[in-house]
């Protein structure tokens, strides 16, 4: 796709800026309280949060916690912060002037907010909320990947971060982490901590509630966590906590060898999506019921290279298995050979291979932009990539950005598949009115909706400037795999855009990807041209 030189330069700059997103350099999520009120500029309140802030600033480092308030009731402001126990005094005073920069930015007049990072959580509000447990500002977080025995795992993550909660509530810090062995090759990595305004038995409460929360947000994940106004936990199947050149050296590995981690987008800036999924219980924006489960991604900005992109996310969807013998087996090698030639040259390609009960049917679908070398690279790591993530399953289905690969052994073709789909996000709000940008997102990608409707190779991109005297462009995608009818594929586009207000209300880019159409927005161009 793009020139590989300067190559090593760009991907050592990208892996330095992947770090820094591990570190916490981007917020995993914010609040702005509608409840509390609003403040004007030049206020006696506005006066107050200033002050607190500068105060928490200087206090909270040296501890990694610090509370206060500032002012006279009715403009007296409360605020904490709270530094992830392993941190050093340094990083928590860079994440803690950052996140009290942030959430001024991001809720600029609101006088009750939180904001959270991978390495502090700041908060501030016009009531004094210090020792009570803030179970309504809560979110999740998990690895995309699933484990093996999802019952046995479960088990062992609650008993494991129940040890941690028994251990943190009884210390100073109310912080602990841990390790613990699954099997001979694998361990369990865990962390549980509360804010230190909470006395012992309300940071138990609060942990516990969260842990009860694990079959809702993390059940048979690799990863996850609850993250809370008081309290959170967080486990993993390698070490987070003080161990970052792990992660970096895993990620400069992933980049070197022109696969890293999951970069979703074809042309930089790209974002880089850390596997993670969010589910927000409670949020004052346009919705009155909890927001869906979304793809958290963060947006990096970078010159960099990328060969083929490592999956986007796949599912393995049939309950029904084979065996590595078995004809089905050679069937599906067939047909993986199959679309690997017949897919390349028009971007688009159906199979099937053998009878009865062992035929399999497949097709390949690679975005309508993709030159066919880069569409043959993508389709033939599709099926190896699906053949090693789901390797007795009769039924699975591959994303990369590039492409998507599906087999069954039932006939799909033709019919719309809204079953398997998912949403990713760019983490950064607009910094415009959200409502106004929703309305012109969904005009752009209904034109595209219409016109790809009416190609025959169901696709379509375009561009739109947001207003008259804005400087920035809104770049948007449509497209359908070709199996359907026009009429189909407009169904299904439709349905697709009526989903991104779920998923990415007020973001700077979002997708609604299934296994028969998906729908892209973004401020920057994303195809090539």
């Amino acid at each position: 796709m793009s020139s590989k030189t300067p190559t090593t330069f760009y991907l050592i700059a990208c892996s330095f800026l992947l770090f820094q997103a591990v570190l916490g350099a981007d917020p995993l999520f914010h609040f702005c309280s509608s409840s509390s009120g609003n403040f004007t500029h030049s206020s006696p309140y506005e006066a107050n949060l200033n002050k607190l802030t500068s105060f928490l600033y200087l206090k909270t480092p040296p501890s990694g916690f610090g509370l206060g308030s500032i002012g006279q009731y009715p403009d007296q402001a409360y605020g904490l912060a709270l530094c992830r126990g392993d941190v050093s005094a340094s990083n928590c005073k860079s994440c803690v002037a950052d996140a009290s920069s942030e959430i001024r930015k991001l809720c600029p007049l609101n006088k009750g907010a939180v904001i959270w990072y991978d390495n502090c959580l700041f908060k501030y509000f016009d009531e004094d909320f210090f020792g009570k447990i803030d179970a309504q500002n809560t979110f999740y977080m998990w690895n995309l990947n699933k484990v093996n025995n999802s019952v046995e795992f479960n088990q062992k993550t609650e008993e494991f971060l129940t040890q941690l909660t028994d251990e943190a509530y009884q210390t100073t810090k109310l912080y602990a982490t841990g390790e613990s062995e699954l099997n001979k090759s694998t361990k369990l990595y865990g962390l549980v901590q509360c804010t230190r305004d909470l006395s012992s038995s309300d940071c138990k409460k609060c942990l516990d509630d969260a842990i009860g929360q694990l079959p809702s947000c993390c059940d048979g994940k690799q990863g996850g966590r609850v993250v809370s106004g008081s309290c959170n936990f967080r486990y993993e199947i390698y070490p987070f906590v003080n161990n970052q050149n792990h992660l970096l050296q895993s990620l400069i590995k992933n980049v070197n060898a022109d696969r890293s981690a999951t970069l979703a987008a074809a042309k930089c800036p790209f974002q880089y999506h850390l596997m993670i999924f969010t589910h927000v219980i409670e949020r004052d924006m346009f919705f009155s019921k909890p927001i869906p489960l979304f793809l958290l991604s963060i947006s990096l900005l970078c010159s960099c290279t990328v060969g083929t992109d490592d999956p986007l996310y796949h599912i393995c969807f049939s309950p029904e298995n084979f065996t590595s013998s078995s004809p089905y087996r050679n069937n599906l090698n067939d047909l993986l050979g199959i679309l690997s030639t017949k897919v390349p040259p028009t971007g688009f390609g159906t199979g099937s291979s053998g009878s009865g009960q062992d035929v399999v049917y497949g097709l390949g679908l690679c975005r309508g932009d993709v030159k066919s070398d880069d569409c043959k690279t993508c389709v033939v790591d599709a099926g190896q990539e699906l053949q090693a993530r789901c390797p007795t399953s009769k039924g699975a289905i591959i994303w990369y950005d590039n492409c998507l690969l599906k087999y069954s052994d039932k006939n799909f073709f033709g019919k719309i598949d809204n079953k398997n789909k998912f949403h990713l996000l760019n983490v950064q709000d607009v910094d415009i009115d959200f409502m106004e940008f929703y309305q012109k997102i969904k005009d752009l990608l209904g034109v595209l909706a219409e016109k790809a409707s009416g190609t025959p190779i169901l696709y379509a991109s375009g561009d739109e400037k947001l207003n008259k005297t804005s400087r920035q462009t809104l770049f948007g995608l449509a497209q359908c795999t070709r199996d359907l009818t026009a009429a189909d594929c407009k169904t299904c586009l439709d349905h697709a855009i009526s989903d991104l207000p779920s998923c990415c209300y007020g973001k700077r880019g979002g997708r609604t990807v299934g296994a028969s159409c998906n729908v892209r927005y973004e401020l920057y161009p994303f195809v090539n041209v």
